[in-house]
């Protein structure tokens, strides 16, 4: 003999269903919002410098999302708005709340042009990070140099372009249409872990 399912019952197989289905898209969706799309570290030589002995550094930016990341090549000594920026930032632990920016120059700079003209840039000459790759930046030295003995902590931050006149969101969907025509996405402005290292006497 057949059974068919009551409609109280079949209303609670479909509500669990659903709930099931709910838990699972809210986990994966809670996965993907805790993973950042650009994870990004400063990568130094040594972790023990010489009192005032220059200080150089890569950068890497790391593909964590499962989309290709596009970005201008990042401007490592100078605050630059067009290009997209890295700022790495000293502090001395004997000058507690006294950070010491490292740009030495700055720049306000306009947009790409035409959106013709963007989407060539941007497939000509930007960087591209598909997902799970890296990218390391060029070797840089970092200024001022570490002037005090003691502990120091080096942290960095990437700053992408950004409108230095003007309406920043007009900017940002500028550039957004000009990555999604790329096939690529512009990350988020990203901060690295500190990294901490010592400053001795000279010998």
């Amino acid at each position: 003999m057949r059974q068919f399912l009551t409609p109280t019952l079949l209303a609670c197989v479909s509500g669990l269903a659903i709930s099931l289905i709910c838990q699972e898209t809210a986990a994966q969706s809670t996965k993907k919002d805790a993973q950042p799309g650009l994870a990004f570290r400063i990568i130094l030589t040594k972790d023990t410098y010489a009192l005032n002995e220059e200080v150089v550094a890569k950068y890497e930016f790391a593909n964590r999302s499962d989309q290709t990341l596009c970005l201008p090549p990042p401007v490592l000594k100078c605050a630059n708005t067009r290009s997209g920026a890295v700022l790495t930032t000293a502090r001395s632990s004997a000058r507690a709340g006294q950070d010491r920016d490292i740009f030495i120059c700055d720049y306000d700079g306009g947009d790409w042009g035409p959106s013709a003209k963007l989407l060539s840039q941007i497939e000509k000459h930007w960087i591209k990070i598909a997902p799970n790759k890296s990218y390391v930046t060029e070797t840089a030295k970092i200024n001022p140099r570490l002037d005090m003995l003691g502990e120091w902590q080096l942290e960095a931050r990437y700053s992408p372009p950004q409108a230095a006149f003007g309406d920043p969101a007009h900017f940002r969907k500028y550039l957004n249409d000009g990555a999604n025509r790329a096939g690529c996405v512009i990350p988020e402005p990203a901060q690295s872990v500190p990294v901490a290292v010592s400053v001795v006497p000279l010998k």
